[in-house]
């Protein structure tokens, strides 16, 4: 598997480009419709009502199963270019199996909307959140036994500890802001403190999602090939060669 410059680069890039896209269009319908207010809504809040639901439910569903191949990708990368290190395979396993549930709570904020299904919504953003920076803190100690210098390792310390302070504003202000309804409105009692949550959230999912496009370099490197064994035994493939012969096809 290639992209246009040999390479899967493409992925990294192509996952923060629908997810821009399904943000700023579920932010432009959501806001056109009175769904949210101008000014720093939840990025859920963006996706809650139709039709602007059924957008933010098809991108982050695509979202979602592109960033499980960004964290195959890398996994295999850190294998492949670190051999069997303790080390860093232990961290690499433990990561790509952080990255993996990351991606099912996104699947989870997708499919269920606050408005409908809260409890599952809000599982699925913790879920996310909290794993996804997990992932970033493991990926960040990886590079760092790497390539401890490269500037690459430095901007990923710098989003991982970003990302991790904008984890606790998220959930600290916005219990907070629960303590003190009503909160949604300019003016309301606790709005100060949803406005820090919110703008914490932004900030925590634009730190992953440049998190991965750090990746965007070493993948240009990279490309995967299917080895592919098939036999005739059980006569499925009989008439196409020989009984009993086993051949093997590279893709």
């Amino acid at each position: 598997m290639k992209g246009p410059n040999g390479g899967l680069g493409f992925l990294p890039i192509l996952l923060a480009t629908v997810m821009g896209i399904t943000f700023a269009t579920t932010y432009g319908i959501a806001l056109h419709n009175g769904d949210v207010h101008a000014f720093w809504p939840y990025i859920s809040d963006t996706g809650a009502h139709p039709p602007e639901s059924e957008i933010f439910s098809l991108g982050m569903s695509t979202a979602s199963f592109l960033a499980c191949a960004i964290f195959f990708v890398r996994f295999k990368q850190v294998h492949e270019y670190t051999g069997k290190v303790p080390s860093v395979l232990r961290l690499n396993k433990a990561a790509v199996f952080l990255g993996l549930i990351s991606a099912l709570g996104l699947l989870l904020v997708a499919c269920f909307q606050d408005v409908n299904t809260l409890a599952v919504h809000m599982t699925g953003a913790g879920v996310c959140f909290f794993f996804g920076t997990l992932y970033e803190l493991l990926h960040t100690i990886i590079s760092y036994r790497i390539e401890p210098n490269r500037t690459t390792t430095k901007v990923r310390i710098v989003l991982t500890f970003l990302g991790a302070v904008a984890l606790v504003l998220t959930g600290v202000f916005g219990l907070v802001a629960g303590l003190n309804k009503p909160y949604h409105q300019p003016g309301d009692k606790g709005y100060p403190y949803h406005l820090v949550s919110t703008i914490s959230e932004w900030t925590m999912g634009g730190c992953f999602a440049f998190f991965l496009l750090s990746f965007k370099r070493e993948f240009d490197k990279v490309t995967i090939d299917a080895h592919i064994r098939l036999s005739d035994r059980g006569g499925m493939l009989r008439g196409i060669g020989d009984d009993d012969e086993t051949r093997a096809l590279n893709i």
